[in-house]
């Protein structure tokens, strides 16, 4: 059961990360932050590569997987950050969990994976979840229309396909190895999007500094512990217990950012999402 604990320090960093993401969002630029939390996290991947030793893989196909993650989770954590701007972190969260049936259904179909009965009735719980957070205005779907729940869920659909590309670049590389690149390759491409963005930089360098070394570290943790846990165990298996994040963060908005509004839905939800997961991991 080593890969559960690795899940849920993965899961703790998740969810601490997300509040502070939309504390910082509210009035910074997501390509300046999205640059910065990257170099930071590519030194302490580096760090760990000095502690654990630097291992590439033999086979050179195997950094068309770095690459294609690299590329995709550039995609994700713009379209992400632009979701924290226009959504509450405790309405984001719970409705993020779309990934979760996106990757059930292609772990199935890219990596055979099993579809057992736990494995379907989780999933579905925590689709669950999705409808009842959505609903606005005696619509079902009614939040479906606001800008930053379409972001939030385009991000999911970006998440879900860069955990089956993570999946198989474990098999050739170490998780720090492969996490290093996986950050440092972003940073410079985001250095195309940062033009005329000096401004930008120096207000979150100067105002945000300590939330940007937390938000490094913590996603550093998520991501070192994720690919960790991926190793030893199906995506369908170990994603949902790390997306058990959901209630750390909508718990962090209500309390710390005072998102007050429709706490019983937000409540309902993230409970589905928690027994779901639960389903999910007993399958395991």
């Amino acid at each position: 059961m080593l890969w559960l604990i690795y899940a849920i320090v993965a899961m703790f960093a998740e969810g601490i990360k997300d509040v502070i993401n939309r504390f910082v969002m509210l009035s910074e630029d997501p390509y300046a932050y999205a640059f910065i939390g990257n170099i930071l996290a590519s030194v302490f991947f580096f760090i760990l590569l000095l502690i654990a030793g630097i291992t590439l893989p033999k086979e050179s196909f195997a950094w068309i997987f770095v690459l294609l993650s690299s590329i995709v989770w550039v995609i994700i954590m713009i379209v992400a950050n632009y979701s924290y701007k226009y959504t509450e972190v405790s309405i984001r969260a719970p409705i993020s969990e779309i990934k979760l049936l996106i990757l059930l259904v292609l772990s199935a179909l890219v990596l055979s994976e099993a579809i057992v009965l736990k494995k379907l009735i989780g999933t579905l719980l925590i689709f669950g979840g999705l409808f009842v957070i959505s609903y606005k205005g005696k619509k079902l779907f009614g939040r479906l229309s606001e800008k930053g729940v379409k972001l939030t869920l385009l991000a999911s659909l970006f998440g879900a396909m860069v955990i089956l590309i993570d999946k198989k670049g474990m098999g050739y590389f170490t998780p720090e190895t492969y996490g290093f690149f996986v950050y440092l390759i972003p940073t410079f491409i985001l250095l195309f999007f940062l033009r005329n963005k000096k401004k930008e930089l120096k207000s979150i360098i100067s105002k945000r500094w300590i939330y940007m070394v937390s938000v490094a570290i913590l996603s550093s943790l998520y991501y070192l512990f994720k690919l960790k846990a991926l190793v030893l165990v199906d995506a369908s298996i170990a994603f949902p217990v790390i997306r058990i994040s959901s209630l750390i963060t909508v718990l962090g908005g209500v309390i710390f950012l005072r998102e007050r509004k429709e706490i019983l839905k937000k409540i309902i939800a993230t409970v589905l999402i928690m027994i779901g997961a639960i389903l999910i991991v007993g399958a395991a």
